[in-house]
């Protein structure tokens, strides 16, 4: 149900920018390579001249699509477009050195140390032995707030471990905003779901040695159900502290005034 209402996010391959006729050279090319030299040089020759023909329909295919994206007002395709004539090859590594630099290449191991690298990347220490202090507690959030949350996740983005893409919860309407509300009553016993407790790490790749894990910058994925809450939280703290600041503001604005009165 849910894919047949939201639809599924699939990967769309680059249509192919070489001719058939040029691919039949190609593998002609390979076929007299080691076999009939000259004809292997005169095979080159011609594929290099198909190519050169090849490449600048592809990019006007390309620039095609790009004025198509940009007439229809979709930024979203256009910049994705650009972005894919722009990026630059990454060579992908099949392995990553360890903390004392033996490299790892079995897929264990190096999830192991990815694991291991982010534990200590994102340990609190600064954090240990300090008591929280406890004020009074919030009134459980609203109907409408946990609406207002959902309407205000964005859309397009990467799910999370449990794969629930933020489209879903704003396409199921009533039932969907139920169900949050009811999720949301962990506000009363203050414990976190364990499946909220979960995220994926990518690294992405930045400069310098890509064996070492300090060379990658990473992002963690959660769930779009946890970010609903967030931002419920993110809402009242917001509302919360701009009340205390207006506070402040009012009394130190007395107190300037009898100091001028003075």
């Amino acid at each position: 149900m849910a894919r047949e209402t939201i639809g599924s996010a699939t990967s769309q391959k680059n249509k192919k920018w070489i001719s058939d006729e040029t691919f039949a050279a190609i593998r002609e090319k390979r076929e007299a390579k080691g076999k009939d030299k000259n004809r292997y040089e005169e095979l080159k020759a011609e594929v290099q001249r198909k190519l050169r023909v090849d490449t600048p329909q592809q990019l006007e295919g390309m620039c095609v699509q790009l004025e198509a994206a940009n007439s229809k007002g979709n930024s979203r395709q256009l910049f994705q477009r650009v972005k894919s004539m722009t990026r630059k090859f990454q060579p992908r590594l099949q392995g990553i050195q360890s903390a004392t630099g033996e490299n790892l290449t079995e897929a264990a191991q190096i999830a192991d140390r990815w694991k291991r690298y982010c534990d200590d990347l994102y340990r609190d220490e600064e954090g240990k032995g300090i008591e929280q202090e406890y004020c009074e507690q919030e009134p459980s959030p609203l109907r409408s707030e946990v609406a207002r949350a959902i309407r205000q996740t964005a859309s397009h983005k990467a799910t999370g471990p449990d794969k629930v893409p933020a489209e879903l919860f704003k396409a199921g309407g009533e039932t969907s905003l139920d169900r949050m509300n009811r999720i949301c009553a962990i506000w009363e016993t203050g414990e976190w779901p364990e499946e909220w407790t979960f995220s994926t790490f990518i690294p992405l790749p930045k400069k310098g040695d890509l064996k070492q894990c300090a060379s990658y910058r990473t992002i963690a994925l959660v769930s779009h159900a946890s970010k609903i809450l967030l931002r419920i939280i993110l809402e009242k703290m917001r509302v919360k502290t701009e009340t205390e600041i207006a506070d402040e503001q009012r009394d130190s604005d007395k107190e300037g005034g009898q100091d001028t009165k003075s």
